[in-house]
Parts: structure tokens; sequence; C-alpha cells
């Protein structure tokens, strides 16, 4: 069975290369980029990609489902531009896929790296589904990768590499932007304030630093452990500032999605 390697972009030109050099395996690379102002569409191009430029929807559900549709083959693996598919990965994708069985998808454990550590211990590989006939799953949410999927799931055991915090500092700073957009989606959908939550995005960082178990990476884990916090800390305080009218929403918002 052939197979598409699908992502969307918006000015990944970092990462991009990384990603499609390992997808090389794939019968086709589709590109659906965001209206990128840095050089990510030219190298997916140079790189074999079939590149396809759409304006940002407003959510990344409907940007991937819109990404999935441009797909040939009966077969999609979804790749993020932040990530790589190892080489054992590239080739159990293709070995599962030509034998399926039941199976209509595949989960992929994926591991995470930040601060030159690779979380792979415990319930920090995690586990996503990212091979699949498109007929049988719907991509849907705004902000994060959610999707309904009707049939059996199978599994795979070769890692999906996810170059996570390769700078900390530039990805705390983009969680705490996407996370100050989401609570203005969460306002404009009624939710308002609650502490209660607060509360529980610390709750959060103790079960990950502590029982995940974060720990065991030393200062990576720390900070990656409390980053979920301060996620849950900017959501909320996002909705507190709409809610007292200390601010308006950014107009910019809806191009944002990394």
């Amino acid at each position: 069975m052939k197979i598409s390697a699908v992502t969307i972009t918006l000015n990944e030109e970092k990462n991009i290369e990384r990603c499609l050099r390992s997808v090389q395996w794939a019968d086709e690379m589709v590109v659906v980029d965001a209206e990128s102002t840095d050089r990510t569409a030219e190298l997916a191009r140079d790189l074999g990609a079939r590149v396809i430029v759409r304006p940002w929807p407003g959510s990344t559900g409907k940007q991937f489902q819109y990404a999935i549709a441009q797909a040939k083959n009966p077969w999609v693996f979804i790749i993020d531009a932040d990530e790589e598919a190892s080489p054992e990965l590239g080739r159990e994708i293709r070995e599962k896929t030509k034998d399926p069985g039941e199976s209509i998808a595949f989960r992929i454990p994926r591991i995470n790296y930040a601060l030159g550590r690779w979380f792979d211990k415990g319930s920090w590989k995690e586990s996503v589904v990212r091979v699949f006939r498109p007929e049988h799953v719907h991509y849907r949410g705004q902000f994060h990768q959610k999707k309904d999927i009707n049939g059996k799931v199978g599994r795979m055991a070769s890692p999906l590499k996810h170059y996570m915090a390769m700078d900390m500092v530039k990805w705390l700073i983009r969680s705490m932007r996407l996370a100050r957009i989401e609570g203005e989606v969460l306002y404009a959908d009624g939710r308002r304030f609650s502490g209660l939550k607060v509360l529980s995005g610390f709750g959060k960082f103790v079960m990950r630093f502590l029982f995940k178990p974060g720990f065991v990476y030393g200062w990576a884990g720390f900070f990656v452990s409390f980053q979920r916090f301060l996620y849950v800390m900017a959501q909320q305080i996002s909705i507190l500032e709409l809610q007292l009218g200390v601010r308006e929403p950014d107009r910019d918002s809806e191009r944002t999605f990394r």
C-alpha cells in the first residue's frame, strides 16, 4: 500500500528539512503551508514535497483535515515539522501498512527532546495516532491535535522523535502565547476564570515531576514538568483579563498556531 507523509507549516525553515529528509521513503510528501514568510515552502519544494499554500483557517483541526484531503494515497502518515521519523519507524510503517490486518490506524510511541535530554522513560513516552486510512479518521480541535477514529487501532514499536524544546526559553514563550489565545477562545465560548483550574495546573506539575517521573531527568524534567502549570496559569490569566475588561482580544490570534 502506498503512503503519503503529510505536514502543516508556518515559518518552519529551521525544522522542515530534518522533518522531510526523515520521510523520503514515503510515496509522496504533502506540505500545507499557512503563508510562511520565511523559506519553509522553498525548502520543502527542494526536497520533493508537493507544497500547497493556504491561509490559516483558524484551527489546527481544519488545516490538518484539509491537508489530509490532499493526499493521493490510501494511507497517511501525519508528521509535525518539529518531528523526525526514525529509520526504524519508516521501515515499520511500510511493513505494517502492507499487511494491516483489521487495523485502520496505528499508534506510534513519541519521545520528546528538551534541554539536551530525550524524555523516553515511563509515561513520558507518549502514544500518538499518526498512521491511518483517511476515510476512517476525522481531525478536529482549535489548538491541539484531536481526532475521531472509526475502527481498530494497532500499535507500532519504533519511535517518532519530537524536538519539543531545542530552545527552552523560546518554547516557553510560544507556550504562553498559545495559552493566551486559548484563553480568549474559551472566554468567547462562555468560560470564566477558575481558581480550581489554576490549582489543578499546579497538581499536574507535581504529578509530572514526581510520578511521571520527571525528576529522573534533573532540571530538564523540572522545567518541562513546570511548563504545564505555567500554561494553565497563563490561560486562566488571559480569561481573567478579558473578564475584568483589562484588555481586548488579540486581533492577530487566529494566525497563531505554533
